[in-house]
């Protein structure tokens, strides 16, 4: 016991982050050991995490601050002390190591008796948290399924409107397909027809000339005609005078 102690007050002078360091590295000296129970993965974890008794994770379980530095003076009281206590008893003994050995395995088996109590209610626990957490996960996946079920509903739907859509938009662009082509063979004939019309308007044009230009000449000769009955006539009346006289 006074080795315990040693150990206890030797604890309670150091900061409680070195004893945590110093679980953490004895854990990582501890995977190159064959040592049974000993975990190794996540590997990216430090070894105090891969345990879940780093300190954020038991002040997140809801242990003061304090009390995991407790804990952590525990692991270091009562494993350095009693091992120091060990060797000091067993200095003089025969089968040293092999007397060692068993009262290891004695300790390893009494803190089992001690918890195997809790360890049922513990088992019990754990297994009804992990129903209530599989459940909570396969209510969330029912969920998860049937938001995608409604999503697949809707996309269907949704698919279903577009091809709706679609088919309306071909047929829109088939009605104005064909009436762009009519419109066009329209403009065309129109075309044809404004064309025929201009050489219709040419030629009337020039049949019209032709007839004012005879009109012109018509008019001249009827002028040319009028003096020469004028003329005509002046003479008529002088020979008839001539005549009468």
């Amino acid at each position: 016991m006074k080795e315990i102690h040693q150990a206890r007050e030797h604890a309670i002078k150091l900061n409680p982050k070195v004893i945590e360091t110093w679980i953490n590295e004895t854990l990582l000296d501890a995977e190159h050991l064959d040592i049974p129970g000993v975990v190794l993965k996540p590997e990216h974890k430090n070894p105090i995490s891969r345990y879940n008794i780093d300190r954020l994770s038991l002040t997140n379980a809801g242990i003061p601050n304090d009390q995991v530095d407790r804990i952590y003076r525990g692991l270091f009281v009562y494993s350095i002390g009693f091992y120091e206590m060990l060797q000091k008893c067993l200095h003089h003994a025969d089968s040293k190591y092999t007397m060692l050995s068993s009262l290891w395995k004695v300790f390893a088996i009494l803190l089992e008796y001690c918890c195997k109590s809790n360890y049922q209610m513990l088992i019990s626990k754990l297994s009804k948290e992990h129903k209530e957490e599989l459940e909570r996960i396969e209510s969330q996946f029912n969920d998860h399924i049937s938001r995608l079920t409604e999503n697949e509903r809707n996309l269907k739907e949704s698919l279903e409107n577009l091809q709706k859509k679609k088919d309306e938009l071909e047929k829109q662009k088939e009605e104005e397909t064909f009436l762009r082509k009519k419109i066009e063979e329209e403009f065309t004939k129109n075309v044809q027809t404004h064309e025929e019309e201009v050489q219709l308007r040419l030629k009337f044009e020039s049949k019209l000339n032709n007839m004012h230009a005879l009109h012109r000449d018509l008019h001249a000769k009827y002028q040319r005609a009028l003096e020469d009955i004028y003329h005509l006539e002046n003479q008529n009346h002088t020979f008839s005078k001539l005549v009468s006289e």
